[in-house]
């Protein structure tokens, strides 16, 4: 498969960072960058954007700020979401597994819109992700991008810096391409354009 070009990049990028929230059917919680994901959630959940919050991975390496579903839930509580609000996805480890169990439940509950939340540097290769799958899997909904921004890049996590995670991100992006884990950039380059006009 061919690989996206310095040009497209650019474009996926801007793509995954200038939605405006919407109401949607759920809020989705991607799993990853320590707990830093969450207060964008709850945000969004007070606001009334939805109604539920899918906690979406079940990886558990506190070392590398992977927190289980389950870990996430308490903080969601705590911060005022109820239970009746959330939704927990306890199958994924990564990103491609996370929007395959996601769709599943989308599909399962007749959902059309989401709010895909994580964090600004990987937002892109989610995007990606979830259209790729979405497409795979005969679905059409609307993904609104929601990425956590504000963090900063220079600040250590269990990972290292925010910046050095971001340029693993570009790299990834053609490694999972090659695998067919990720949309083309045809392909995105066609949703984006459904997603706009279908707004209208």
């Amino acid at each position: 498969m061919r690989k996206i070009t310095l040009e497209q990049l650019i474009e996926i990028y801007a793509f995954a960072n200038n939605d405006a929230p919407e109401k949607a059917d759920a809020i989705v919680y991607l799993e990853g960058d320590s707990f830093s994901r969450v207060g964008r959630c709850v945000e969004l959940f007070k606001k009334k954007y939805a109604s539920v919050i899918l906690i979406s991975g079940t990886d558990d390496r506190p070392r590398l700020g992977c927190f289980p579903a389950q870990s996430v839930k308490l903080k969601m509580v705590k911060l005022g979401v109820p239970n009746s609000g959330l939704i927990l996805e306890e199958n994924s480890i990564n990103t491609r597994d996370q929007a395959i169990e996601v769709m599943k439940i989308a599909k399962k509950r007749k959902w059309k819109k989401i709010i895909l939340v994580t964090s600004l540097y990987h937002q892109p290769r989610a995007y990606l992700t979830f259209v790729g799958t979405m497409v795979e899997l005969g679905m059409r909904l609307r993904i609104i991008n929601d990425p956590v921004r504000q963090l900063p890049w220079f600040r250590r996590t269990p990972r290292g810096t925010r910046l050095n995670i971001l340029r693993g991100e570009v790299r990834k992006i053609n490694i999972y391409l090659a695998k067919g884990h990720l949309a083309s950039f045809r392909t995105v380059l066609e949703y984006q354009k459904w997603k706009e006009e279908s707004k209208r």
